[in-house]
């Protein structure tokens, strides 16, 4: 059996045109960022990852995604996949993380600061990259599931960890969730140390939406640029997040990439859709 899923999960990612383009970008449309841009590629990680949503029983899976749908009524789709187990997500695995980090400079394994940590899956992918894991959800059960684990968790929309604390800060699809994405970005800016590096992931096509109870939606209180939100292709979407964006919160991109984000589904079924990745650090006149 255990052969069979390997099996399947190799099959998975060569067969799939798809998943091998989502790591592709065309550097040629990056302009000035075309020389920053880092080829990933799926690794052991990923595979892992997609073997483990095969493994798991028919009756088990039903049950979770039948509860998940009931408790969807009074919870955030995110808050009740957590309890039932469902929706685990994957951005990078640990080599990819470290590929970006040491591709942007030099970088302190020191204190790692996660915002939005979910479930806590892509953050035991960054744990070994920090001496020390400090992480922040708004949702009360989603931070308990990270204590338990082992990680100081606070819990609300905007960190309120002390400024230059951090090593290395990481934001992964969370942006685009957030009521107040521009001034959580400012903040995680602020915990930066002057050598850290800011990791994010923002998916392209980029469409903000705030998630409520009841599969309900609304729009964020903060606004991005039209032009980011408008963006015909991947390329001219990492564009307008770099210009628009990041330059004037006084970020520069040290490294860009491209990877398919997983959200495992059931039945072996898992969804993806594209993610921008983004190693950034300060202004260098922020920092003097």
């Amino acid at each position: 059996m255990r052969r069979y899923l390997r099996g399947a999960t190799a099959r998975l990612l060569q067969s799939d045109p798809p998943a091998a383009a989502r790591y592709h970008c065309d550097a040629r449309e990056l302009g000035a960022l075309r020389d920053r841009f880092l080829q990933l590629h799926p690794d052991a990680a990923t595979a892992h990852f997609l073997a483990q949503g095969l493994e798991r029983a028919f009756l088990q899976e039903l049950a979770a995604e039948l509860a998940a749908a009931l408790l969807q009524l009074c919870l955030t789709a995110a808050d009740a996949n957590l309890l039932c187990g469902l929706g685990e997500m994957f951005v990078v695995s640990t080599a990819q993380a470290r590929q970006l980090l040491d591709a942007s400079g030099s970088w302190t394994r020191g204190h790692l600061f996660d915002c939005g940590a979910g479930g806590g899956g892509v953050t035991a992918q960054l744990e070994p990259l920090a001496e020390r894991v400090v992480c922040s959800e708004v949702s009360n059960s989603a931070a308990a599931r990270l204590r338990q684990r082992g990680w100081q968790c606070e819990v609300g929309e905007i960190p309120t960890q002390p400024d230059g604390a951090f090593d290395v800060v990481t934001c992964f699809n969370v942006l685009c969730r957030a009521a107040r994405p521009l001034s959580l970005l400012r903040r995680l800016r602020d915990m930066l140390r002057p050598d850290g590096v800011m990791l994010l992931a923002i998916v392209l096509p980029f469409r903000p939406a705030v998630l409520g109870r009841a599969r309900s939606s609304s729009s964020p209180r903060e606004h991005f640029p039209q032009e980011l939100i408008a963006a015909p292709t991947f390329e001219e979407g990492v564009l307008m997040f770099s210009n628009l964006v990041l330059r004037p919160m006084g970020l520069v991109v040290s490294v860009v990439s491209r990877v398919p984000y997983y959200s495992r589904g059931t039945h072996g079924e898992y969804y993806v859709l594209d993610d921008a990745l983004f190693a950034c650090r300060l202004k260098p006149e922020r920092t003097a």
